[in-house]
């Protein structure tokens, strides 16, 4: 193989490990995510996670929070070769480090979500949310 070939090849490769398999970056959330999320799918406890392709609104005593735009990690669950259902989406941090992330599909069991808190400088709505995990997508929705 000659140089330039093997260039080509390193290139190519390096392109297709950063579009599959890292953190996708301020795309869409997966159609089949959206819904509504309540602590233990009980849709009348707060906080209620209202999810919709452009992002996550967050509903807590009477207030709304839209986390937008968006990170969705198809294999942050289990690097380069997941094949698996988890998908992992947090706040855009223009590549800063995650300070939260919104497991759906947590542990291979779908209609569950877990909030981690990966900071532990974070707004206190998200303590809220991490103390309501998990939650479970509402019947109906």
């Amino acid at each position: 193989m000659s140089d330039g070939a093997f260039r080509r090849f390193i290139f190519i490769g390096l392109a297709v490990l950063v579009g599959w398999c890292g953190p996708v970056g301020a795309m869409e959330v997966p159609k089949d995510l959206a819904g509504r999320y309540a602590p233990r799918g009980d849709c009348t406890r707060e906080p209620r996670l209202t999810v919709d392709t452009q992002g996550i609104l967050v509903q807590y005593g009477g207030k709304q929070s839209k986390l937008a735009p968006v990170d969705v990690c198809l294999s942050c669950a289990g690097g380069a070769r997941y094949q698996g259902i988890e998908v992992q989406i947090g706040p855009q941090t223009n590549g800063g480090p995650q300070p939260f992330v919104f497991r759906f599909n947590a542990n291979e069991k779908r209609g569950t979500v877990i909030i981690e808190k990966l900071d532990k400088k974070v707004p206190p709505i998200v303590t809220t949310m991490v103390a309501g995990s998990p939650y479970l997508r509402c019947r109906g929705s």
